[in-house]
């Protein structure tokens, strides 16, 4: 048949947008973080402060694109449909002149597929480029962290503590979160996307400031519910807050900053992750399009060598075909009708061990 399967391609679709969605979420984490000017700077944060600035610029790069890369993999499934629409309106049975299907397969849907298949694999370069200009910045990062690190051998001990306990945080604050299904997409439920920030200390600006990062945001999915009513009143949470207070007491201001930019950059691995284990997403969708231009340059190859239009398969099951192609381009509408509002700002304030709205905190300032 003429058409991919259903269900199969409506995954592979959800997966490409979860994909896009992933990379959503790690720009607005790069763009959360602020270096905070201390006192006696130390060596090794100039350098961390660079490539911040670096991952900004990507996030700001990747926001300028997301469009123009997005857009064409959408538009090829809604092109596709619309010309293979006007030829299944024709039937082998009325007309069984095989010179006559081979002029309309090479001239209509053949053309067609390898311009959807030329689109989709040039959305998934760009996507590349986008997610290669995040994923180089990090190794550096981590590089000049480590020199702090390293400074500091008496209270590794201690920073490691705080470290894995912060990243136990995040990871307690991920599984509260949604994950989309091709379900969630064509039946339209309520996606929202909250801003969780993590405030790793109140003295944040200016000369005030004791450590580097006092923060960042992580954007979190929740489906039909706010993400603040599934996170207020979790205790797990509070609990591992209390205990990053307890390890945060036995170290040094200088510890303690290391520590936190530390954690700051493995948030930013979790939040990668999320994207990097959807990066064969467009490759899947490329991979679809190419085996539906085998399949139609099969139906031309066979035509050509002699087989008769009215008992070929491919051919015969056109109607069948429409409909299957008529269900993807339904939810390929859906897709890009999909509106993920902005959710309810949340703030998880590490040293008062509290979840809270953000707006409720700006509103008392």
């Amino acid at each position: 048949m003429l058409a991919p399967d259903v269900n199969d391609t409506q995954d592979r679709l959800t997966d490409a947008y979860s994909n896009v969605v992933g990379l959503d979420s790690f720009a607005v984490s790069c763009e959360s973080i602020r270096i905070a000017t201390i006192p006696d700077e130390p060596s090794w944060l100039p350098a961390v402060a660079v490539e911040v600035q670096q991952l900004d610029s990507a996030a700001d790069a990747w926001q300028l694109d997301r469009a123009d890369i997005w857009a064409p993999v959408l538009l090829a499934f809604e092109n596709y449909y619309a010309m293979f629409t006007g030829v299944a309106g024709l039937s082998p049975s009325s007309n069984n002149d095989a010179a006559f299907w081979i002029k309309l397969l090479g001239e209509t849907l053949l053309p067609q597929v390898n311009q959807s298949l030329a689109a989709t694999q040039a959305a998934d370069v760009a996507l590349k480029q986008r997610m290669a200009a995040f994923s180089a910045v990090l190794p550096a990062m981590n590089k000049s962290i480590e020199q702090g690190w390293n400074a500091l051998g008496d209270e590794e001990q201690q920073m490691l503590q705080l470290t894995e306990q912060l990243g136990e945080l995040v990871d307690s604050v991920e599984a509260l979160g949604s994950s989309m299904t091709s379900q969630d997409i064509a039946t339209d439920k309520g996606i929202a996307q909250s801003a969780v920030s993590l405030l790793y200390e109140v003295g944040s600006a200016g000369a005030e400031a004791t450590v580097p990062i006092a923060g960042m945001a992580m954007a979190v999915l929740s489906i039909g519910e706010s993400f603040y009513n599934l996170i207020a009143d979790d205790n797990q949470l509070i609990a591992t807050m209390n205990q990053i207070n307890a390890i945060k007491a036995q170290l040094s201001d200088e510890a303690l900053g290391v520590a936190l930019t530390k954690s700051t950059l493995q948030t930013l691995y979790r939040v990668e992750g999320q994207f990097l284990v959807l990066r064969d997403a467009l490759p899947a969708l490329v991979d679809l399009w190419i085996t539906q231009q085998a399949k139609t340059q099969d139906a031309i190859d066979a035509l050509q060598a002699g087989a008769q239009p009215d008992q070929y398969l491919d051919l015969l099951t056109l109607p069948q075909a429409l409909a299957a192609w008529t269900s993807i381009n339904n939810f390929v509408t859906q897709l890009s009708k999909t509106d993920i509002s902005v959710g309810e700002p949340v703030t998880i304030d590490i040293s008062s061990a509290t979840v809270r709205p953000t707006f409720a905190n700006f509103m008392r300032n």
